[in-house]
């Protein structure tokens, strides 16, 4: 293989598989008999990331946008924690049950979850398909949800990431004093495992995929509704 098919396979990667699979041999006859200028490179370029982003899934989108919102939270909560008892910065709080022993707030709330069911019932609307389906999708918005929670949580077992528990009546420090430094509020003193901090996300994809497929069968439920013959009288 010389150095111009190398190009064109490596530009050819840039594409998703299934564009690959049906427009692959086409564009790649196309590369090798022409002149492979820049301009040549740079369209092909172009094109291949406008494919890609054109094929990601709705919810990868949604998981990366929650995503920022809580990664914005914990740079907030290690920048400017704000008292016991502020919402704003309670990213991690204590659990009544065994296991998890802490949860991940925002991942917990009944907006996230009606949200969840709401964009499940939406993406069965959409596409159909199986009622599942809108489980696991539902799942990876979770999962990606959770990745600064997860960082967070392997920082804080490397040592990168120091851990300051804030009780009531207790003052936070600022980014000067502390440092680097996560800022836990609880009633005890107790400060969660690095491990617990990285399995927290973790705990709630099981009942995203609950509500994930229950928004599935909504939708399927309004979509089969709606094809069925109107009833005379």
């Amino acid at each position: 293989m010389n150095i111009r098919d190398r190009v064109v396979t490596l530009l050819l990667r840039l594409y998703p598989s299934a564009w690959r699979s049906e427009y692959g041999p086409e564009l790649t006859d196309m590369l090798l008999t022409r002149p492979l200028g820049a301009n040549i490179i740079a369209d092909v370029l172009l094109s291949g990331l406008r494919e890609r982003v054109r094929s990601v899934e709705p919810s990868t989108v949604m998981g990366l946008i929650v995503m920022l919102v809580i990664l914005s939270g914990v740079l907030w909560n290690i920048a400017a924690p704000q008292p016991y008892g502020h919402a704003s910065t309670e990213l991690l709080q204590p659990s009544t049950k065994t296991l998890p022993t802490i949860t991940v707030r925002p991942l917990a709330s009944e907006a996230y979850l009606l949200f969840l069911m709401g964009f499940a019932c939406w993406i069965n609307l959409r596409r159909g398909g199986k009622v599942s389906q809108s489980g696991v999708a539902a799942m990876r918005i979770c999962f990606i949800a959770g990745l600064p929670i997860m960082l967070a949580g392997i920082l804080m077992g490397f040592g990168v990431l120091s851990l300051v528990v804030l009780g009531p009546g207790d003052v936070p420090t600022t980014f000067h004093e502390h440092g680097l430094t996560y800022t836990y509020y609880s009633a005890h003193p107790n400060s969660p495992a690095p491990l617990s901090v990285i399995a927290s996300p973790l705990f709630r994809l099981p009942e995203s995929w609950i509500w994930g497929t229950l928004g599935g069968w909504l939708g399927h439920r309004i979509s089969a509704f709606r094809q069925s013959p109107p009833t005379g009288f």
